[in-house]
């Protein structure tokens, strides 16, 4: 892939199927490693070289389009997830007429945590040193474990 966070964005939304993986820093759609190991060809696609809390408001953000997304059967069945978004019945109005489809929100989450990870512009020791974890203050749901990102 030329551009990884357009592109993947772009096979979501047109029916493709993914898996990311931040511990072991892969990227997977419809079968196909895109991201290995946190190698991978073409470039990332998105710029994370911001301060850390700056990155950290824009995770806030992907969490809060995810929390509010559109579910779907295929969404639900998914067996991975790294974060809870709110079950169908708990969503508003506006969220099911206006948000978006639940899987390219939760692709957008992840793919900006593990472009973050790779890019190394997600230091550990500068949010969150001496914890196994961070909870946003914002949105308490919202738990970043130390062992995705070291």
């Amino acid at each position: 892939m030329e551009n990884i966070w357009n592109e993947a964005q772009e096979k979501v939304h047109n029916g493709s199927t993914f898996r990311i993986n931040l511990e072991k820093r892969d990227l997977v759609i419809d079968g196909k490693y895109i991201i290995k190991d946190g190698q991978y060809e073409g470039c990332l696609g998105y710029d994370t070289n911001f301060p850390v809390n700056d990155l950290l408001v824009m995770v806030e953000g992907f969490y809060w389009q995810y929390c509010r997304s559109v579910p779907s059967a295929r969404s639900e069945a998914r067996y991975r997830r790294y974060f809870r978004a709110l079950p169908e019945h708990e969503l508003s109005e506006d969220d099911m007429l206006y948000g978006e489809n639940r899987e390219l929100a939760q692709l957008r989450l992840e793919l900006y945590l593990l472009i973050a990870i790779l890019n190394s512009d997600l230091i550990w020791d500068e949010f969150a040193k001496g914890y196994w974890f961070w909870q946003s203050d914002k949105y308490k749901s919202l738990i970043i474990l130390r062992q995705w990102i070291i």
